[in-house]
Formats: structure tokens, C-alpha cells, sequence
């Protein structure tokens, strides 16, 4: 009996597939999360004033990727932010530009008052984790062109593990989420990942037991879009970050079951798991000028 087709890796993977390139830039650079928290009576003038000068911000940082509000999963009082830079002295670069330009400090002039706190983190990418999962880097995501969803409402999963310190926790993540199983010596994308029968006549759990982690994650899910793993260099330490884009909240939920029957992305939860001191997900939907959209 012929299993249901299932999305091919690619397909169910991020920029490859859903409007990215079709030769996979190595992730590189580094990557800014500002996390900034809103006074409640000032939420709609911050988002209002971010709108206005969205142009100044894409002038003066050319790799702004995305700015969000937080749904749920902890404070909803939340703006959150990413950034993309080729080094640390591109981003110097690119503040040293923001400060002297006229338009950039008349919007954080009158953004200043709205802000009760605000947060800044520097990630870098894992380019093996993400090359396994057929995914370029963040600064080449892009959210699927002509969304057959386009009238529900967006949703960014932002998933944060918070890493006990020592013992090489954070390599042990990123190899968990790369290879799932223990000496399985499968990558994606290697001839030995596609060996044996199409995916679409493959039984759906021998497919599942034979895949890296991320990619069996991805062929299980079949719609979400991984954008980022990452890990923090600068900020608080022993961070490991993902952040996954769904067409909506239930089609996040209804994929999170259909994960569960990939058996090598269960064995990778409960690698990084036993590695967590703390583990959050949060909600996010982006801001009408967001590129990440």
C-alpha cells in the first residue's frame, strides 16, 4: 500500500524551497535580538511611530530582518527585533550611520518614552545545524511567495533553551538538533540520505528513523519554515535559540503532533532537554513593515 506523499525536504525546509536560493549560502554573520518591553498605555504609539519611520530603519540597517509583537508565552508587553550583520564592525558601522542620521533620531526621539526596557543579545547562526535542515542563512529567508494562507494571521515560534553552563552544552544542542540519533551518520543532502524507495512510497516511520533530526522534524511538519538556530556570543550565555514561521497558531499546534511520529527529532528534544536549566516558546506576529512577514 502506497504511504501518503509526503513534502519533500526542501520543500518543507525554509529559503530553499519557499522563495530562497537554490544553492544554499553557508549561515554566517552574526545576528541581533533586541528585546524591547513597551509601556502598556504606549504599545499602539510605539508600533504607530515604528510604521512611520519604517523607511528610516531600512535605510540605516540594511539587514533588518523582522520586528514583532508578542502574542503569547510569557510578556505581551513585548517588541521584539532581529538584525543581520556581516561582523561586528558592520554593525558599528551601521549605528555610527543611525546616529547621524536626521530622520532615524527624530523616530527614536519620539519612541524613547514609550519604552520601559530594552535588551540587546547578539546570536550566531549554526551553519551545520541549518545546512542539515536545507536551510540558508537567516539573511536569505524569505516567507513563501503567493501564501495560499495570506488571510490568517502569521506567526513566528520563537523557541529559547536556556542551557546549563559547562560541559559543552551548547555543541551538544546543535549536534543533537544535526543528527538526532547517535552515530546514524546520515546528513541531508549526502547520497546516503536519499537512497532507497521515492518519499512519496516510503513508509512514513522508516522515513522518520533514518533522518537527521531538523530535517525529519521539517518532513513531519510540513509547513512550518525554519528561519534561524543560533546561539548567543554576546548577552546572556549558554542560549540556544530557533524560530520557526507558521501560517497560524493551529497550524503550529496541529503540526507539533504530526513531530511527533519523527522518532530521531524526539530523540534530539530529549538530548537538548536533559542539556536545559529553563526552556520557553513564544508567539510572535510581525509588524505590517516586517520583512520576515
Amino acid at each position: 500500500m502506497r504511504a501518503p506523499a509526503l513534502p519533500s525536504l526542501m520543500s518543507a525546509s525554509s529559503a530553499a524551497a519557499r522563495g530562497g536560493p537554490a544553492a544554499l549560502k553557508q549561515a554566517s554573520g552574526i545576528i541581533e535580538l533586541r528585546d524591547y518591553t513597551i509601556r502598556p498605555s504606549e504599545f499602539k504609539c510605539f508600533l504607530n511611530l515604528s510604521e512611520e519611520f519604517s523607511s528610516a530603519r531600512a535605510s540605516v540597517y540594511k539587514g533588518f530582518l523582522g520586528m514583532f509583537t508578542a502574542d503569547t508565552g510569557g510578556n505581551v508587553s513585548r517588541v521584539v527585533h532581529l538584525y543581520y550583520f556581516e561582523d561586528y564592525h558592520a554593525r558599528d558601522a551601521a549605528r555610527k550611520a543611525a546616529a547621524a542620521d536626521a530622520q532615524w533620531q527624530r523616530y527614536t526621539d519620539a519612541a524613547r518614552t514609550c519604552l520601559l526596557a530594552k535588551e540587546s543579545t547578539i546570536l550566531l547562526q549554526s551553519p551545520e545545524a541549518m545546512a542539515a535542515a536545507g536551510v540558508a542563512c537567516a539573511s536569505d529567508f524569505r516567507p513563501p511567495v503567493n501564501d495560499p494562507n495570506k488571510d490568517l494571521q502569521v506567526v513566528y515560534e520563537l523557541r529559547k533553551y536556556q542551557l546549563h553552563p559547562g560541559g559543552g552544552g551548547v555543541k551538544k544542542a546543535l549536534s543533537a538538533f544535526q543528527h538526532g540519533y547517535s552515530g546514524m551518520g546520515v546528513l541531508h543532502g549526502t547520497a546516503a540520505a536519499r537512497t532507497g524507495p521515492p518519499l512519496a512510497v516510503v513508509d512514513v516511520e522508516q522515513l522518520h528513523a533514518r533522518l537527521p533530526s531538523l530535517p525529519a522534524k521539517l518532513a513531519a511538519d510540513g509547513v512550518g519554515q525554519l528561519a534561524l538556530v543560533a546561539y548567543s556570543d554576546v548577552g546572556l550565555m549558554n542560549q540556544v535559540f530557533e524560530i520557526y514561521r507558521y501560517p497560524s497558531a493551529e497550524h503550529m499546534i496541529q503540526a507539533c503532533t504530526r513531530t511527533r511520529t519523527a522518532a530521531a527529532w524526539q530523540e534530539s528534544k530529549a538530548t537538548v532537554y536533559s542539556l536545559c536549566r529553563d526552556f520557553s516558546i513564544t508567539l510572535l506576529h510581525p509588524a505590517s513593515f516586517s520583512p520576515w512577514n
